[in-house]
């Protein structure tokens, strides 16, 4: 893991799987703790490690709210476990500061809105187009087939060197066969009663699976299922160990050994082949955003000018993305437009109107980041088209970067005097 660039990526990117993972080993530990006490052992002994292990479920959840799946995984394992004492004080760990949490937010913040956004797109059929109704039960199905495919057959085999890291090919015999070596692994801990196994196989299986259900296929980031492979490292490279027993018995360490080591090996050289120094270069040098795709480019540039160009606190630009154009802007804080709260535009521009809103970017993001011309990223879009409808003279044009065919970013300021309705509706 240490060389492998798929993974050591993300010490420098913004996203919370890096966060998160540190999290889930924490719980791994705290839960094989809490499960290594004895029954000579009080109950004050086993109630702080069980709060312990629920405030690690809690903060896992505020850094990825799949992150409450670890609470499910724990007590499942506790629970096969039959501690019963350590599955009670778990569980009322977990209530115990979602608890405290909840009336922390409900005070500092009386009237703030539950937001279901997220849940709602999750249950939709397509995450950008409401209406293609709700998903069914054979759509669940399909996504956690497809979704293995693409993460496993894909994603994870390209971690492990086997696949070059451009490619798009899936196999369904891969994802089979590496179901296969991790169940094979699981039963073995199970029989075995190997704790630390049986407890990251849980882990892994919990959280893959309701990754693999509720995210809709065509989002296939392998960040998604960044903080679980080190786990899946462990039970498939345990159930290999057991296999290579069976043929080289006591040369087992030293086939082990020679895996991993052409797994290393073979990333190791393919990374170093794939360093583009002239990039690398200019990036050190001139263009820190040289080598970026247009889209990205023309985003971040136009971020780093409103950074530069409006400074003053008066202006407060929205957009898609706000924490990465935050960097690029020199820590210039943004709005961020995640959703469409609303189908009324007078709504939308209250919104805007209430939170201070003076510009907006309107970017052309790839939703496929590796192919051009297959859709943008289009929240903003949409939200600014049901204000345009009824109010036309909304926008205000002040710079873009990059030309109408190479993928542009756009600076609108917003004029809320033309957002106004007058007599029977009319503008």
């Amino acid at each position: 893991m240490a060389c492998n660039l798929w993974f050591v990526q993300y010490g420098s990117l913004t996203y919370s799987e890096p966060l998160f993972l540190v999290v889930s080993w924490l719980f791994v530990y705290l839960v094989l703790r809490l499960d290594s006490l004895h029954e000579s052992d009080g109950w004050r002994r086993v109630a702080l490690w069980g709060l312990a292990a629920g405030c690690a479920v809690v903060v896992a959840y505020l850094v990825r709210t799949v992150g409450l799946g670890l609470g499910l995984a724990g007590l499942v394992y506790l629970l096969v476990r039959r501690a019963w004492r350590q599955s009670a004080s778990f569980l009322g760990g977990i209530l115990l500061f979602l608890a405290l949490w909840t009336g922390v937010k409900a005070l500092a913040w009386p009237d703030l809105k539950a937001d279901t956004h997220q849940l709602q797109t999750l249950l939709q059929v397509d995450p950008y187009d409401p209406a293609q109704g709700l998903e069914t039960p054979k759509g669940y199905v399909m996504r956690f087939v497809g979704n293995s495919d693409k993460y496993l057959s894909k994603h994870y085999v390209k971690m492990l060197g086997f696949r070059d890291k451009d490619s798009r090919e899936t196999s369904r015999a891969v994802t089979a066969l590496l179901y296969a070596l991790f169940l094979y692994g699981a039963w073995l801990a199970f029989r075995r009663r190997d704790r630390a196994v049986i407890l990251v196989a849980i882990v892994t299986a919990v959280m893959l699976g309701i990754t693999f259900f509720s995210l809709q296929v065509l989002w296939d980031q392998f960040r998604l299922i960044l903080p679980f492979v080190a786990m899946m490292h462990v039970v498939i490279l345990y159930a290999l160990s057991d296999l290579v027993r069976l043929v080289a018995k006591d040369s087992t360490s030293i086939v082990m050994g020679a895996l991993v080591g052409l797994c290393s090996f073979v990333l190791f050289t393919k990374e170093v082949k794939s360093v583009d120094f002239v990039t690398l270069r200019k990036n050190l040098s001139t263009d820190p955003l040289y080598g970026y795709t247009p889209d990205w480019y023309n985003y971040l540039t136009l971020c780093r000018e409103v950074g530069s160009q409006l400074t003053s606190d008066e202006y407060y630009v929205a957009c898609r993305k706000p924490d990465l154009a935050r960097i690029y802007a020199g820590g210039k804080r943004f709005y961020g437009i995640y959703n469409i709260p609303s189908e009324d535009p007078d709504e939308l521009v209250d919104l805007l109107r209430r939170n201070n809103v003076t510009h907006i970017i309107v970017a052309s993001l790839r939703r496929d980041p590796a192919q051009a011309g297959l859709g943008v990223i289009n929240t903003i879009h949409r939200y600014l088209y049901r204000i345009l409808q009824v109010y036309p003279a909304f926008l205000e044009q002040v710079a873009q970067v990059g030309g109408q065919d190479d993928e542009p970013a756009a600076l609108y300021k917003l004029n809320y005097d033309k957002a106004v309705r007058v007599a029977d509706g009319a503008q």
